[in-house]
């Protein structure tokens, strides 16, 4: 009982962590300016930049399940090991893809003074607006 209540927490750990990648990645672009980050760090997050283009474009492509850490690796001009080295698994990558997503949706959201006075109206016109956007980038092959 021990032991599958233990795996059944690290399960949990595991999606944590990735959630709070995904709310890293949202936070970046906001916290994060170029000038600010060394060589390293900008060859890190141009890296993954290039990883998540492929890996955009290969999931619109061929659908998410059949596109392979490799092909994505090779798409992008990485080896899968150097590809591995920022992503853990094929779902971080479709996180971060959303994470991306959301947050160039959430810079344009910039609330009106009348949103701001109908606090009700404003949370079901951002959340209207959050669905519509959700479903632009939504494919059946995904």
């Amino acid at each position: 009982m021990l032991r599958k209540h233990l795996c059944h927490s690290r399960k949990n750990d595991k999606v944590a962590s990735i959630i709070q990648r995904r709310r890293d990645w949202v936070a970046l672009d906001k916290i994060v300016e170029p000038r600010a980050i060394g060589v390293r760090e900008r060859n890190k997050v141009n890296t993954q930049a290039n990883i998540l283009d492929a890996a955009r474009i290969l999931f619109a492509e061929n659908g998410y399940s059949a596109t392979s850490i490799e092909t994505i690796a090779s798409s992008a001009g990485l080896s899968a090991t150097t590809l591995y080295n920022h992503f853990d698994m094929k779902a971080q990558i479709l996180l971060a893809i959303i994470a991306q997503s959301d947050a160039e949706m959430m810079q344009s959201e910039q609330p009106t003074r009348r949103a701001r006075d109908n606090k009700a109206d404003y949370i079901a016109g951002f959340l209207s607006r959050l669905t519509q956007h959700s479903l632009k980038r939504i494919d059946r092959r995904t």
